[in-house]
């Protein structure tokens, strides 16, 4: 199973718009994405969102790309200062490939509980519009979560041709 951690588009300062919705940055540092996704054939079976309107505007860029067809859906345990407990229930349920459209430090948090055996501070940092790709295993040992590609926005944005 693949699991795709995407941060949410750069937003609007609250003082602009309480609501946060996706700046022009946020929509183009999504669209990258979701086109360098493409490129490499990802395919999802499930993409969630947080209640946010930044995070639902990302997913709604990232929807036709990687999940054709498919219907967005709410997780409200991708808020950003929930616990990543319940989500991290939740993945541990998938069976398909999933991506995630949230924020910091909650990704960071449920990423680095998925890699490492015990509760230690996150151990990646992620901006917005950026992707973590995870990919649960089988091995001797049971299942295993390994990092496959960490993608910074601002790296995106200096690739030429996404």
């Amino acid at each position: 199973m693949n699991l795709y951690l995407v941060t949410h588009g750069s937003a609007v300062a609250g003082e602009k718009d309480p609501e946060r919705p996706l700046s022009e940055a946020g929509v183009d540092e999504c669209s990258r994405l979701a086109r360098l996704m493409r490129s490499w054939g990802v395919r999802v079976q499930g993409l969630a969102h947080s209640e946010k309107t930044c995070c639902r505007q990302s997913a709604q860029i990232l929807l036709p790309a990687l999940f054709p067809g498919g219907r967005l859906t709410l997780w409200e345990s991708l808020d950003p200062q929930d616990s990543p407990g319940r989500a991290l229930k939740a993945i541990q349920r998938e069976k398909a490939d999933l991506l995630l459209v949230g924020h910091e430090p909650n990704l960071a948090k449920i990423a680095t509980r998925l890699l490492l055996p015990k509760k230690v501070p996150p151990v990646v940092s992620l901006s917005p519009g950026s992707l973590l790709w995870l990919q649960r295993q089988r091995t001797e040992e049971g299942k295993v979560w390994r990092l496959l590609g960490m993608f910074r926005a601002e790296a995106l944005r200096a690739w030429k041709g996404i």
